[in-house]
């Protein structure tokens, strides 16, 4: 699921209403889930395409889960309206990176070169698969998968919006 603009970024999913309260479960799409703890406010994105700006005002970590309370929110029914719901923050919100770190959507865009120059496109889409991430590249009718690890990707620039690969055996064949 993408976010419904651009400058929003998905950061977790709510699976259920917990408790009569208003409280609700979300299974976090971050490698951080601590980082809810430090949010004030998020966007959710309804299964009806609505969206609601909503104030946090209690969280708490249990297992692989995050809890969280919204003001307004305050029973059962209205924590239900939000099952299925997708959490966002604005991409400013986001957490810092190592250097060789990326979040997929900053490389969306950027041109791919291999360390010969050759120019294969352009990323148009980031696969988060269980092993790494995979580059989607495109360049007219031609398609590469590019695996997202360090013995392929040399160089990611932020600055020209590039990255440089070392293309596997057979890879682009």
């Amino acid at each position: 699921m993408k976010a419904n603009w651009p400058d929003q970024i998905v950061i977790g999913r709510i699976v259920k209403p917990q408790g009569v309260r208003g409280e609700v479960k979300v299974k976090p799409l971050t490698d951080h889930p601590p980082r809810f703890t430090e949010l004030k406010s998020v966007t959710v994105e309804l299964t009806s395409g609505e969206t609601l700006e909503l104030t946090i005002s209690d969280v708490s970590l249990r297992g692989t889960f995050v809890y969280l309370t919204f003001d307004g929110i305050g029973t059962r029914e209205q924590a239900e309206r939000l099952r299925g719901g997708w959490i966002q923050i604005h991409k400013e919100e986001v957490l810092p990176l190592a250097e060789d770190e990326f979040y997929g959507f900053e490389v969306e865009g950027f041109v791919v070169r291999t360390v010969e120059g050759k120019r294969l496109g352009v990323v148009e889409e980031v696969l988060d698969l269980p092993a790494n991430a995979v580059f989607v590249v495109r360049e007219g009718e031609q398609e590469w998968l590019i695996p997202a690890i360090k013995e392929v990707v040399r160089e990611l620039n932020r600055e020209t919006r590039e990255l440089v690969i070392q293309p596997l055996e057979g890879m682009l064949s």
